[in-house]
């Protein structure tokens, strides 16, 4: 937030207001929070964490599954 505010120079209050609405939105809405398990503020209020992290497991055993087949595929090729 420093950073956004400090490098630019804002030539009227709602300039000001304007970015620091921009980066609080991206803050609440865009940044993914460690400590919320890498989900957005917005999706833990929301409530929708469970949901994001079924998907994201079975993203995961998929990717998983699909390196397995292709490791396979591979030393098959080999011999």
């Amino acid at each position: 937030m420093k950073n956004v505010v400090k490098l630019n120079h804002y030539f009227c209050p709602s300039e000001l207001e304007k970015a620091i609405g921009l980066w609080v939105k991206y803050y609440n809405e865009k940044r993914y929070h460690e400590s919320l398990d890498n989900l957005t503020p917005r999706d833990v209020y929301l409530e929708y964490g469970e949901e994001i992290k079924k998907i994201r497991e079975i993203r995961k055993q998929k990717s998983i599954n699909n390196r397995i087949l292709k490791n396979k595929m591979g030393n098959f090729q080999n011999k």
